[in-house]
């Protein structure tokens, strides 16, 4: 099966996803210079698309194959 058709496999991305927002997120908090506060919100953005892409594209499979299972 490809990885992209497995469900715990997107499942996955989006928890490295969410792991690698919250690594920024903390980042963005702990910049009290704020000298990288542009590049930071814009990583976050990225993977905020990123992220509700995923969920989009899982809901997808997910239909697809309850269609199958019919």
């Amino acid at each position: 099966m490809n990885n992209l058709e497995d469900i715990a496999y997107i499942n996955r991305l989006y928890d490295e996803l969410n792991t690698s927002r919250s690594a920024l997120m903390t980042s963005l908090k702990n910049d009290t210079e704020c000298q990288k506060e542009k590049t930071l919100t814009q990583k976050i953005l990225c993977i905020d698309n990123l992220m509700k892409n995923v969920i989009k594209y899982r809901n997808i499979v997910i239909k697809e194959k309850l269609k199958c299972d019919l």
